[in-house]
């Protein structure tokens, strides 16, 4: 995989329109007061998914990395001053990248986050980041685990007899599942259960959303001695903005909060 991912980058000869996109992306890194929230746009088929691939490359290694020394050489072969800038700010350590999957049809929020937590679990990254679905993950398993002897109540099984209440047909372990895969969805069932069950007690979840959990995240110790950043590629993001698969308040909190005022985050997505 790493020899193909090496030819890739070799063989990779940037357009003009493809260096501009590029370079402007670039300003991200080494202008942390810039947006760093990119929109790449084209019709089909004029590249964009490849630059994102390139462009992730290019921050998840440093200039040094013989796994990219293709796609500079080809680069200064084109723009040799630029090339220079390039290597130098690209000259050590790495980004985590986040890639999205945009097939899921998910919320950009449930997308993003999934997507940002596998990238941490692929690159060993422990930092200790709790979410909302771990938190009622843990709050149900040790619910299960008490059972009956959990006292006066078995909260379990009164969890599962609100749940049939708040979200008909569906199960305890179908809920579980989605919880484990960042469902927003599931999170409001698990609310609304809870609060059935509780008689109007909320559900209080420490961790939040998205933006304190990225916040917390890029901010831990570990994440610091490892990585210079982190870079989230969102293909085809187009497709989530038309069916407004989105908070509105979250996205721009996230275009304000993470992107914006954190200096080591960008967000690049593409749209048509």
């Amino acid at each position: 995989e790493a020899q193909e991912n090496a030819e890739r980058m070799a063989m990779y000869r940037p357009t003009r329109s493809h260096r501009q996109a590029f370079e402007r992306i670039c300003r991200g890194v080494y202008q942390p007061s810039d947006k760093k929230f990119y929109l790449l746009s084209g019709s089909y088929g004029t590249g964009k998914s490849h630059l994102c691939l390139m462009t992730a490359n290019f921050l998840s290694r440093s200039s040094g990395d013989p796994e990219i020394a293709g796609f500079y050489a080809n680069y200064a072969g084109l723009d040799a001053e630029t090339t220079r800038m390039l290597k130098n700010i690209r000259k050590d350590g790495q980004y985590l990248v986040a890639i999205c999957d945009y097939y899921s049809g998910k919320r950009f929020e449930d997308v993003v986050l999934k997507a940002v937590l596998e990238a941490c679990a692929v690159r060993g990254l422990t930092a200790d980041v709790t979410t909302e679905f771990d938190e009622a993950e843990r709050q149900l398993s040790q619910w299960e685990e008490k059972g009956a002897q959990g006292g006066i109540r078995n909260f379990y099984q009164d969890f599962v007899s609100a749940l049939g209440q708040a979200a008909p047909g569906l199960s305890v372990v179908q809920l579980r599942t989605a919880l484990k895969n960042y469902d927003s969805e599931a999170i409001e069932q698990f609310r609304l259960a809870f609060r059935e069950m509780m008689g109007g007690m909320e559900f209080q979840a420490r961790s939040g959303n998205l933006i304190p959990i990225l916040k917390n995240l890029i901010q831990s110790r570990e994440f610091k001695e490892r990585f210079k950043g982190l870079a989230i590629f969102f293909d085809e993001f187009g497709f989530t903005l038309e069916k407004g698969a989105y908070a509105k308040d979250l996205l721009q909190g996230f275009m304000e909060t993470i992107c914006k005022n954190e200096p080591n985050v960008i967000f690049v997505g593409c749209i048509h």
